[in-house]
This record gives structure tokens, sequence and C-alpha cells, in this order.
């Protein structure tokens, strides 16, 4: 069980999932617990999600690392 004082970080790594990431970034973010960071990796996306992270990151604040694709493993590290 987490304590109340207990601090989470979900990272969530992205390729080309411009149909899922905003879900997925506002299913953490309306968590009830709020003691979480939440970090989202995108890995060299070519299909619009870059754009759609910038302006999630804006209205939700959370960090969001843009890189060069370099595949899920590196990209988790």
């Amino acid at each position: 069980m987490i304590g109340s004082d207990s601090f989470v970080s979900v990272i969530i790594p992205s390729f080309n999932h411009i149909e899922y990431i905003e879900k997925s970034i506002r299913s953490v973010v309306e968590q009830t617990y709020k003691n979480i960071e939440l970090i989202v990796v995108d890995d060299g996306s070519k299909d619009g999600s870059c754009e759609l992270l910038a302006q999630l990151k804006e209205e939700l604040g959370f960090t969001l690392v843009m890189q060069e694709n370099v595949g899920v493993c590196k990209t988790l590290n």
C-alpha cells in the first residue's frame, strides 16, 4: 500500500502513438493520488504526436523528453 507521503514516478514511452497518448497521460494526471511525477518520453514520432505532446505538456504540466528514435529499451533507460 502506498503511504500518503510516498512519491510515485510514472514514465510513459511513446512512438507514433497519437491515437492513445492523450488518454494515457490524462489517466495518470487524473488519479486521486496526487504525489505523482509524470515523465513522457517521445522516441522520434513522425505521426504528429510531438505537437500533441507539446500542447498537453503546457496544459497539464508534466515532464516531456523528445529524442531521436532509439527503440523502447534505450528510451526507458
